[in-house]
């Protein structure tokens, strides 16, 4: 993979882009509901209470919207249980970057703990 060129690999790993591939193959996709380039437009208000977050230019950048509340997601592993209920809310509190944090954690993908 390392020497590998095709020009597909850019498509799968874009976040985006990977939609319209998948819209080819007749592949369904989450419903995304906003887009943009300026994190800081993010309509936090209008989100529906729970889903994901995620900056187009890393991953394990996630941050899950679980009801209504910001978390920092990463993989998820050690966050959601299977049923997806929050495993731990009192240790998941520590991992809240508010709306402001969760701006920053899209614009510059830092680790915020």
């Amino acid at each position: 993979m390392r020497f590998d060129r095709n020009p597909l690999l850019v498509a799968l790993q874009d976040k985006f882009a990977v939609r319209e591939y998948a819209q080819l193959k007749r592949v369904a996709t989450a419903k995304l509901l906003y887009v943009t380039d300026r994190p800081e437009t993010i309509p936090f208000e209008k989100l529906p209470p729970r889903g994901l977050i995620k900056a187009n230019h890393g991953c394990a950048w996630n941050i899950l919207r679980f009801d209504s509340d910001l978390y920092l997601f990463g993989n998820g592993k050690d966050l959601v249980n299977e049923d997806g209920s929050l495993m731990n809310p009192d240790a998941a509190a520590g991992r809240k970057p508010g709306e402001s944090g969760a701006i920053e954690l899209c614009l510059f993908g830092l680790q915020l703990t």
